[in-house]
């Protein structure tokens, strides 16, 4: 697993990408030095960087943010989700509960339904110290798919 070069800094918020298997989905890291909360956006793959990184800031992984449901934005949540707390748009809960029927189908092993702790909307807003992170629903690519706005940068995963 590769840590990809992109690190950046607006105001307290530390911005990190993370290129994972299994095939190659962009995963963001965000920091709050203040609060030394952290979230994941997507969650690929398992990547002791992330844990690395965190440590770093000496900073807890509070959510896993997904942007949809899709087996390539999942496989990691089993190992990497320990203490955080993982949203999901309630519109793709059936990806995640029919998981082990579609992984043969992309040529993957069966794994463990990943626990989900929460159901995000549009409109949302979830709190990383005082950074505010909006929901913004965008189905096309799947009927859950979501964005999400920090400030102005905009997080997506496979929405078009």
């Amino acid at each position: 697993m590769q840590l990809h070069s992109l690190c950046y800094k607006i105001n307290t918020m530390i911005i990190k990408k993370f290129i994972e298997p299994p095939i190659e989905n962009n995963n963001y890291l965000l920091i709050d030095e203040e609060s030394k909360e952290a979230l994941l956006i997507d969650c690929s793959a398992y990547d002791e960087n992330i844990f690395i990184e965190l440590k770093k800031y000496d900073a807890k992984l509070k959510y896993i943010l997904l942007t949809h449901g899709h087996f390539d934005h999942i496989t990691g949540l089993n190992e990497m989700s320990e203490g955080a707390q993982v949203l999901l748009h309630n519109g793709d809960s059936e990806w995640i509960s029919e998981l082990n029927t579609y992984l043969p189908m992309v040529g993957m092993p069966h794994m463990k339904e990943p626990r989900i702790d929460g159901f995000v909307n549009d409109g949302d807003i979830i709190k990383l110290g005082n950074i505010e992170i909006r929901v913004i629903h965008t189905p096309g690519h799947t009927q859950g798919g979501v964005c999400f706005l920090v400030e102005n940068n905009l997080f997506s995963g496979d929405t078009i």
